[in-house]
């Protein structure tokens, strides 16, 4: 490594990230790497061990292309609808049947991105010779060590990430539209909570949270209908009108169009254990 690269204070944050992710990853035996903001793009400036799914099951996996587009989808699409909902951690099943652990760094209201675990199976899942047992003491463990151990650096790393939302208002804005997304609101209502005029809540809202509102809104919609879709009880037009959509076709599009499924599609492909 260059002296020049070493005394880089964002190459030296980054090179403390990554060491952290290979020390938990060799500390736990579950793979651990790091996708920057709420899409979970690749941070270019870690290795490709802690920055993609490089373990030996992911690549075995991934040999197919079919299979490999499936893992690309699931990223893109599932884990990031699943994110605009998720303040705290969460699990998610891979489309390679095995469990992920995803620990998401907010700041400001802002998410820096998210530290993902896996892959692992649960201790009632069948037995794989290549996937460490996650139980539910080790998961909390290696949570709590995530966020201790990767706070400061992670919050250092991208402290210039749109400081914009201290700003009381567009904290106000996010909380409501949060509280509220499941019912039809509109700009007009979360300007008026922000003490903004629609057209400066319109203008200010994609530079503060990188995606503008009618996107943000879309996603917690949708990362809802995925959580509502693993209930067999509630119909597709019921979850439709429940997550804010006018109708079960309008709901069907925006899926669609954010997860490249359709909703009947997506519920097939899930797991009759989650």
């Amino acid at each position: 490594m260059s002296k020049e690269f070493e005394q880089n204070p964002d190459n030296a944050l980054f090179c403390e990230l990554q060491q952290h992710l290979q020390d938990l990853s060799e500390s736990f035996q579950i793979h651990c790497c790091w996708k920057a903001g709420s899409k979970l793009q690749v941070e270019n400036r870690l290795n490709e061990y802690v920055a993609k799914h490089t373990c030996s099951f992911c690549a075995a996996y991934k040999a197919f292309k079919e299979h490999e587009k499936l893992c690309i989808e699931h990223d893109r699409y599932t884990l990031t609808a699943l994110l605009a909902e998720h303040q705290d951690w969460f699990e998610s099943r891979c489309p390679a049947g095995a469990m992920e652990l995803i620990v998401p760094f907010h700041q400001h209201g802002i998410c820096l991105g998210a530290v993902l675990c896996g892959p692992y199976r649960k201790a009632d899942d069948p037995v794989d010779g290549s996937l460490t047992e996650l139980t539910p003491g080790r998961k909390k463990s290696l949570v709590n060590i995530i966020r201790t151990l990767l706070k400061n650096t992670i919050g250092s790393a991208y402290s210039g990430k749109k400081p914009e939302l201290a700003d009381q208002r567009m904290k106000n804005a996010v909380r409501f539209i949060r509280k509220n997304f499941r019912s039809r609101i509109t700009a007009a209502d979360v300007a008026a909570q922000a003490n903004l005029s629609r057209s400066r809540f319109l203008h200010w809202f994609p530079q503060v949270c990188g995606k503008t509102f009618g996107e943000y809104l879309l996603e917690l919609r949708i990362a809802e209908g995925c959580k509502l879709l693993q209930q067999k009880s509630l119909s597709i037009d019921e979850i439709a009108l429940t997550t804010g959509f006018c109708s079960q076709s309008h709901f069907t599009c925006a899926f669609k169009k954010l997860m490249n499924s359709t909703p009947k599609v997506y519920r097939s492909r899930l797991d009759p254990e989650q």
